[in-house]
């Protein structure tokens, strides 16, 4: 019988000893992934606050004391680039409308059947057409200056934020 409560402590103890084993093993585990689980929650963290910080710079206070919300700077944002495109196709309307211009001045200057023809001033037309042009290519140049400006604005917040970070 000694044999039997001593085959049954020695049982007892090496599965005690097993649990002990596991047990610790387990709690080593808990302790990689929760060392794991804090790194990757500070990287995105840090992530999260790159992100963030220029939506928060853009919805700064306005005169009023009250702050705008990233909905309201997307929709100004949206006003502008609407805005942007209607000046373009203003912008093309008006060209197209030279093209066609041009195009009847060379007609009518280039037909014979039209009797008797008026004799039209050539460097006129040049001059018009070139004022035309010109005055297109200073509005285009303005608009394309505006968008250059605020993109390195944009670029230089987005750059400040990365090196903050």
């Amino acid at each position: 019988m000694h044999s039997l409560a001593a085959t049954g402590s020695n049982l007892h103890q090496q599965s005690t000893s097993e649990i002990q084993s596991a047990s610790e093993e387990i709690q080593s585990k808990i302790d990689d992934f929760k060392h794991e689980s804090l790194a990757a929650l500070a990287q995105s963290t840090k992530l999260y606050q790159i992100l963030a910080q220029p939506l928060a710079e853009m919805a700064g206070p306005r005169v009023d004391g009250q702050e705008d919300t990233i909905a309201e700077q997307i929709a100004l944002l949206r006003d502008d680039f609407a805005s942007a495109d209607a000046r373009i196709e203003l912008l093309h309307e008006q060209w197209q409308s030279c093209v066609r211009a041009e195009q009847d001045a060379w007609k009518r200057l280039t037909d014979d059947e039209d009797e008797p023809r008026q004799e039209l001033d050539l460097q006129d037309l040049v001059d018009a057409t070139e004022g035309i042009m010109d005055a297109g290519e200073t509005e285009i140049k303005n608009i394309e200056s505006e968008y250059a400006e605020y993109i390195q604005i944009e670029s230089l917040k987005v750059m400040q934020t990365l090196m903050e970070g």
